[in-house]
Protein backbone atom coordinates (compact mmCIF):
# COMPACT_ATOMS: atom_id res chain seq x y z
CA UNK A 1 0.00 0.00 0.00
CA UNK A 2 2.61 2.61 0.84
CA UNK A 3 4.86 1.48 -2.60
CA UNK A 4 1.53 2.20 -4.36
CA UNK A 5 1.09 5.33 -2.77
CA UNK A 6 4.96 6.69 -3.47
CA UNK A 7 4.29 5.57 -6.53
CA UNK A 8 1.80 7.45 -8.10
CA UNK A 9 2.56 10.18 -6.10
CA UNK A 10 6.26 10.11 -7.74
CA UNK A 11 4.84 9.74 -11.08
CA UNK A 12 2.40 12.62 -10.92
CA UNK A 13 5.48 14.65 -9.56
CA UNK A 14 7.72 13.84 -12.14
CA UNK A 15 4.74 14.04 -15.09
CA UNK A 16 4.13 17.56 -13.62
CA UNK A 17 7.40 18.67 -13.30
CA UNK A 18 9.30 17.28 -16.04
CA UNK A 19 9.64 20.28 -18.09
CA UNK A 20 10.70 22.55 -14.94
CA UNK A 21 14.33 24.13 -14.34
CA UNK A 22 13.05 25.83 -11.14
CA UNK A 23 14.11 23.98 -8.13
CA UNK A 24 12.05 25.31 -5.92
CA UNK A 25 9.14 24.95 -8.37
CA UNK A 26 9.89 21.54 -8.63
CA UNK A 27 10.09 20.85 -4.37
CA UNK A 28 6.86 22.48 -3.91
CA UNK A 29 4.88 20.54 -6.09
CA UNK A 30 1.61 18.73 -3.38
CA UNK A 31 2.95 15.00 -4.52
CA UNK A 32 6.48 16.03 -3.73
CA UNK A 33 5.96 17.82 -0.15
CA UNK A 34 2.44 14.80 0.82
CA UNK A 35 5.83 12.04 0.22
CA UNK A 36 7.74 14.12 2.57
CA UNK A 37 4.71 14.37 4.83
CA UNK A 38 4.45 10.33 4.77
CA UNK A 39 8.07 10.21 6.25
CA UNK A 40 10.04 8.14 7.79
CA UNK A 41 8.27 5.46 5.95
CA UNK A 42 9.01 6.67 2.52
CA UNK A 43 12.99 6.85 2.73
CA UNK A 44 13.63 3.66 1.27
CA UNK A 45 11.24 3.83 -1.79
CA UNK A 46 13.06 7.25 -2.81
CA UNK A 47 16.46 5.57 -2.03
CA UNK A 48 15.24 2.83 -4.82
CA UNK A 49 14.00 5.63 -6.96
CA UNK A 50 17.35 7.03 -7.30
CA UNK A 51 19.09 3.69 -7.59
CA UNK A 52 16.62 3.00 -10.94
CA UNK A 53 15.71 6.39 -12.24
CA UNK A 54 18.55 8.55 -11.14
CA UNK A 55 18.61 11.43 -8.48
CA UNK A 56 15.35 13.70 -9.77
CA UNK A 57 15.75 16.55 -6.87
CA UNK A 58 15.33 13.80 -4.04
CA UNK A 59 17.92 15.28 -1.90
CA UNK A 60 15.50 17.95 -0.29
CA UNK A 61 12.98 15.69 0.53
CA UNK A 62 15.50 13.28 1.84
CA UNK A 63 16.80 15.47 4.04
CA UNK A 64 13.52 17.22 5.55
CA UNK A 65 12.55 13.67 5.84
CA UNK A 66 15.82 12.35 7.93
CA UNK A 67 16.97 15.39 9.44
CA UNK A 68 20.64 14.61 7.92
CA UNK A 69 22.54 16.17 5.06
CA UNK A 70 25.24 14.23 3.90
CA UNK A 71 25.94 16.19 0.91
CA UNK A 72 29.46 18.00 1.38
CA UNK A 73 30.46 21.00 -0.19
CA UNK A 74 32.97 19.87 -2.68
CA UNK A 75 30.07 17.28 -4.07
CA UNK A 76 27.27 20.26 -4.12
CA UNK A 77 25.93 20.77 -7.69
CA UNK A 78 27.52 17.39 -8.92
CA UNK A 79 23.91 15.21 -9.02
CA UNK A 80 25.27 11.59 -9.14
CA UNK A 81 27.63 12.28 -5.96
CA UNK A 82 24.96 13.81 -4.32
CA UNK A 83 22.88 10.72 -5.26
CA UNK A 84 25.61 8.20 -4.23
CA UNK A 85 26.07 10.24 -0.96
CA UNK A 86 22.57 9.36 0.03
CA UNK A 87 22.56 5.60 -1.06
CA UNK A 88 25.95 5.32 0.81
CA UNK A 89 24.02 7.44 3.90
CA UNK A 90 21.25 5.09 3.53
CA UNK A 91 23.22 1.98 3.30
CA UNK A 92 25.33 3.06 6.41
CA UNK A 93 21.73 2.70 8.50
CA UNK A 94 20.56 -0.47 7.59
Amino acid sequence: MKKLAFNELARQWKEDTQFLSNVGAIIDHPAYEHIINLGEEMVPYIIQDMLENGPNHWFNALSRITGANPITKDIGGNLDKMADAWITWYNNRL
